[in-house]
């Protein structure tokens, strides 16, 4: 039989699902996808480390996309999805947004965790109140600081936040992150189950990075990532 643990500096075995494990195996498929956004990663004492190196940009896919789309006529959205049919033009635009909460305790939120868990995670309704809600994901040691209008602060300030993603003004995503100095960090994520064909978890991932890279003209010491909430899933 195979043995798929591996072993560690001290010479002992690491499970094959321990955390250091899973983010050296999940940083191989996300490399290519973090390049394209100027980022780097690397897999680091069962964390995932996303920074922003000096300006470098993956043009060589959308370059050769454009090329090819030349060539053959067809038309690509900005995701690069190919829209070969008067079809994709027909479909009802939904608006999205997202908003950027302080930590606190909101029905609306309450109740998509709750369908999550359920059907997610298939836990007990019995074990999914407000009160364990409020100490697993609203309570929070960090003290919020809030924004001095200067170079150093990101507009939100520094805190505990909530970020609401909706789509037609429905709820549909809740991350609950960490703004900090040098880094955001993703404490949790929970999304409408129904909308699970979406991918809204690389989606917020996506999000997330494209956040910090956005509020660096804001706050210059932001330059990391911590996607903290993949191993809560892939633990459990």
């Amino acid at each position: 039989m195979r043995n798929n643990s591996q072993p560690s500096q001290n010479g002992e075995k690491e499970n094959a699902s321990s955390p250091k494990i899973i983010a050296e195996r999940l940083v191989v498929p996300l490399d290519p996808m973090v390049k394209c956004s100027g980022l780097s990663i690397r897999a680091c004492n069962g964390h995932i480390n996303f920074s922003a190196p000096t300006e470098r940009v993956c043009q060589s896919e959308s370059v050769q996309s454009a090329e090819t789309s030349k060539k053959s006529g067809m038309k690509h959205d900005i995701g690069g999805n190919c829209l070969s049919s008067p079809q994709h033009y027909q479909v009802k635009k939904r608006k999205f947004e997202i908003r950027m909460n302080r930590s606190s305790f909101d029905p609306e939120e309450f109740a998509l965790y709750r369908r999550y868990q359920l059907k997610v995670h298939n836990d007990k309704p019995d074990n999914i109140t407000e009160t364990s809600y409020h100490r697993f994901l609203v309570d929070t040691p960090l003290l919020f600081v809030s924004p001095t209008g200067d170079s150093t602060f990101p507009p939100c300030g520094f805190g505990s936040f909530h970020q609401q993603y909706l789509i037609d003004g429905k709820l549909v995503v809740v991350g609950v992150i960490d703004v900090l100095p040098k880094c955001l960090s993703g404490k949790y994520l929970f999304w409408d189950p129904d909308l699970s064909f979406l991918s809204l978890g690389k989606h917020s991932a996506l999000q997330e990075i494209g956040w910090v890279k956005g509020n660096q003209h804001h706050c210059p010491s932001l330059q990391y990532y911590y996607l903290a909430t993949i191993f809560t899933l892939a633990t459990r």
